[in-house]
């Protein structure tokens, strides 16, 4: 069962059964992607990523590695990173505990707390494919990361989808851009189910000194209606409310102290 297992995982991964339309001018290839995020509560949620990708040239080199950022609002449970030749073969496997631990501090900043992960499997053997998966808990849903099926200029995507699990009385709000994908809205028990997906999208090329990627490539935004963070509990569904919260957060501190006055 167990060869049997890898036979069939190694077979997925060869690149023979990449479509020619999703070769064509591309330096790499979104395989497999997928997010599904839960909505615990409204200050609460875990996020699930697998991302598999197909490198065909140094030209796709920089989604080779993986990064992933964490601060006091974000704690990463585990992440693994596989690597693959272009037949499907297993080269080598990592785990949290082989990853870089890195600070973010910007230059702008004299100190912050934002960290992150990374790994590189260094690999110049064309084509080989990296598989990774990752598992956070969120503490703060102020906002979410929006989804983005094609991932950059030149790298074309064979399957991507965003899936979002929230209690039933709970407004997901979101808005796709640049394209039409609507969700495939489910119920199970008191939990509501939507799900984002589409497959076999063609590289694109942005042109010299035009639009930002983001401007012309189809994406999804996602935000919170009820949300909580450090104890701050908001609600943005309108700029009112929204307004109201950054209310809470300023009440009393355009009150100066007396030994600032003096």
């Amino acid at each position: 069962m167990l060869a049997a297992s890898c036979s069939v995982r190694a077979q997925s991964y060869n690149v023979v059964l990449i479509p020619d339309s999703l070769k064509k001018d591309a330096r790499a290839i979104v395989r497999d992607e997928e997010y599904i995020l839960e909505i615990k509560s409204p200050g609460k949620a875990v996020l699930k990523e697998r991302h598999v990708y197909t490198i065909f040239n140094e030209g796709g080199d920089n989604i080779g590695g993986y990064s992933s950022f964490y601060d006091k609002f974000t704690s990463i449970n585990s992440i693994s990173g596989t690597l693959y030749d272009g037949v499907g073969k297993e080269l080598k496997r990592v785990k949290k505990k082989d990853m870089e631990d890195r600070s973010y501090v910007s230059a702008e900043s004299l100190m912050d707390d934002f960290r992150y992960k990374a790994y590189d499997f260094y690999c110049k053997l064309y084509p080989y494919t990296v598989a990774f998966e990752e598992e956070d808990d969120l503490n703060g849903l102020l906002h979410f990361d929006s989804w983005q099926p094609l991932y950059s200029p030149g790298i074309s995507t064979q399957h991507s989808k965003y899936v979002i699990i929230a209690p039933a009385g709970y407004m997901v709000r979101y808005k796709p851009v640049n394209c039409d994908i609507q969700p495939v809205i489910t119920t199970n028990g008191d939990k509501k189910i939507y799900t984002w997906e589409t497959s076999n999208l063609v590289a694109r090329f942005k042109e010299f000194a035009g639009p930002a990627w983001k401007e012309i490539a189809p994406h999804v935004l996602f935000a919170p209606s009820d949300f909580e963070v450090q104890g701050y509990k908001g609600d943005m569904s309108t700029w009112e409310n929204f307004g109201k919260f950054i209310n809470q957060l300023k009440a009393g501190r355009d009150v100066l102290p007396e030994d600032i006055k003096k």
